[in-house]
């Protein structure tokens, strides 16, 4: 199996306390440095097996991958945080909540006109075009001279919009 390496044969520089409360990695790595380059080896081979055993794979790209999740996650928390605490703000004032539900009402009703004005305007752009078509077709029949009665019939064209082709 494939696997990564955990660690590099020299000891990473120890975190300090306020760091190592926050990131377990840090911790970790932190607890790492007081290892020897053999029991860090150990460690890694003791790691391994245990994922072997376990049918895991360790592949280094996955974990970059896993990293940078992490990374994302933590830089978004505090966002996330924020905008929670805004939510109950929110939830515990009914003057509040009335304004936020106005709002989104706003919100909902401007995007279900935009929505109404494409579909509009989508009906009409496919409706020109069918009639644009139906001319086309009308002309190429009329140019094989084909009779202008058969010609409505076929497009469903007046007598009179024949006569102006």
């Amino acid at each position: 199996m494939k696997h990564a390496t955990f660690f590099t044969a020299s000891a990473a520089p120890a975190a300090s306390d306020d760091t190592a409360a926050q990131d377990p990695e840090a911790e970790l790595e932190k607890e790492l440095a007081k290892l020897t380059p053999e029991q860090r080896a150990e460690f890694e081979a003791m790691a391994n097996r245990l994922c072997d055993e376990a049918g895991l794979t360790l592949d280094p790209d996955e974990i970059a991958l896993e990293k940078a999740q992490l990374a994302e996650h933590r830089r978004l928390a505090p966002k996330r945080a924020a905008a929670l605490r805004h939510l109950e703000d929110i939830a515990r004032s009914p003057g509040k909540r009335r304004a936020y539900d106005a709002a989104s009402d706003g919100e909902r009703r401007d995007i279900t006109n935009l929505n109404a004005a494409k579909r509009e305007g989508l009906a009409e752009g496919l409706a020109k075009g069918a009639a644009a078509a139906k001319l086309e077709t009308a002309r190429k029949m009329k140019a094989d001279g084909l009779p202008p009665d058969a010609i409505a019939r076929y497009t469903g064209l007046s007598p009179e919009q024949l006569q102006d082709l």
